[in-house]
């Protein structure tokens, strides 16, 4: 999971690597990845070999790694998910807190973005923008007025825009290509941290299969929300889930955070078996 701050020194990188390929097969490594929500390493014009998953896989955990030894571990974070649709904007808040290991889903909702009936307006996107950061920044400073002081740590989970030119709905892409964007760098200016995760893998993580996502990931929200165990949710918020009409784009906002909580819950279960192996020391 989780958006790098600093690249680790490369030696360190490259010696976690070696003891990386001594002890795991290249189908552990692909599980690891998919278990942390590691996105698979681009490598263009050439095979994508063990070598490079291993690199890959040992710089997000030192990177992660890295992150802990500021204190991020030990701190409260609101982990956000955001859904880009052609014509709303949904957002998921998670706050993890050190003391409890049961999650509370602080916000929750969808809005408007655009009519794609009107001419493109980048003002009146950026104003949409500009609405969904506050309301994070608010989320994450409850008591005080937005800045860049915050209470909560913000970690951002955007969804990625996957644009494939031939495409019927090659369009309304471009637009939320746009969007997402905008989000990206209104987070940043923020100083949110921020990494961007496809709505494949999210799928994959839950196993929703290729038919009916849309229903497929309702469903899992209903889960999700109703274990008590696994997320604190307020009854306000389940309510506004149940009356929602736009249902499916609130289950895919909580479904990228809570993907997103699970990853790095995995990647810190990970990082302390390889703790323990010696290997980032």
């Amino acid at each position: 999971m989780v958006a790098s701050p600093d690249a680790p020194p490369s030696d360190t990188a490259h010696a976690s690597r070696t003891k990386l390929l001594a002890v795991r097969p290249l189908k552990d490594l692909q599980a690891l990845k998919r278990r942390c929500g590691i996105p698979s390493p681009v490598v263009r014009g050439a095979r994508c070999t063990k070598d490079v998953h291993a690199a890959h896989i040992a710089h997000h955990l030192l990177a992660l790694a890295t992150r802990c030894a500021g204190g991020a571990a030990a701190a409260r974070e609101l982990i956000v998910g955001v859904d880009i649709g052609v014509a709303h904007l949904a957002h998921a808040a998670i706050e993890l807190r050190p003391d409890t290991q049961v999650p509370l889903l602080r916000a929750w909702d969808v809005r408007p973005i655009d009519n794609m009936a009107l001419t493109y307006n980048p003002v009146r996107l950026a104003r949409s923008v500009d609405a969904l950061v506050a309301a994070v920044s608010s989320c994450a400073n409850p008591d005080r007025d937005c800045g860049n002081t915050r209470d909560l740590n913000v970690v951002l989970a955007v969804e990625h825009q996957q644009f494939r030119p031939m495409i019927s709905r090659a369009m309304p892409l471009i637009r939320c290509a746009a969007v997402e964007a905008m989000v990206v760098s209104a987070a940043v200016a923020r100083r949110f941290e921020v990494f961007s995760v496809s709505a494949q893998t999210v799928g994959n993580h839950y196993s929703l299969g290729k038919s009916d996502k849309k229903k497929a990931a309702v469903v899992k929200a209903y889960t999700i929300i109703d274990q008590m165990d696994r997320m604190q949710v307020t009854d306000d918020l389940k309510t506004r889930f149940f009356s929602a009409k736009k249902k499916d784009d609130l289950a895919d906002a909580l479904l990228t955070a809570f993907a997103s909580v699970e990853w790095r819950k995995n990647s810190l279960n990970e990082l302390r078996i390889l703790e323990s192996e010696g290997m980032f020391r």
